[in-house]
């Protein structure tokens, strides 16, 4: 992953290949994409690559007077995110503000675009990026956090024995 500038993920056909993440909740509510924001913010810890989630803007947040959030950093469990979540502009769809990212990024180097869409993935493999499936990508998710596990329950256990001496 080191060679990456940035993951541009397609936040909902990411949430649509991945059911069991938030079963509990419905597939476009806030709880849902808060989520797997959250497991986007402990990969992004863990890689140092920056990643862009990016949703259809017209499922974004509102606020009380109709105006649409912008909610580039959301409280969860007193948690600050530090992900990039971005909503689409009205007249435009997630595909777009990615596409036009993904374009805009090939100067600086390689970006991973993160979709299922195989029209997007080919489109912006034309720019340079590099297109992975969202079920590839969720199993490099899956185990990258159980690797974080291992390492904790190694230093844990580690420390734990340094005490009983």
């Amino acid at each position: 992953m080191s060679g990456f500038i940035r993951i541009l993920v397609d936040g909902y056909n990411l949430l649509h290949a991945w059911p069991e993440l938030a079963d509990a909740y419905p597939r476009y509510s806030e709880e849902a994409r808060d989520e797997l924001a959250f497991y986007l913010q402990n990969y992004q810890d863990q890689t140092g690559v920056p990643v862009s989630l990016i949703f259809d803007g017209n499922q974004a947040p509102k606020e009380p007077g109709g105006k649409t959030q912008k909610k580039e950093k959301k409280n969860r469990s007193n948690d600050r995110f530090e992900l990039e979540i971005l909503y689409s502009p009205p007249g435009m769809s997630a595909d777009n503000v990615i596409e036009r990212v993904a374009c805009r990024l090939q100067q600086f180097g390689p970006c991973l675009v993160v979709t299922n869409d195989g029209l997007q993935r080919n489109l912006v493999h034309s720019f340079g990026a590099v297109t992975q499936s969202c079920q590839s990508f969720i199993l490099q998710l899956q185990t990258a956090r159980s690797d974080l596990h291992k390492k904790i329950h190694y230093y844990n256990h580690k420390e734990n024995n340094h005490f009983r001496r």
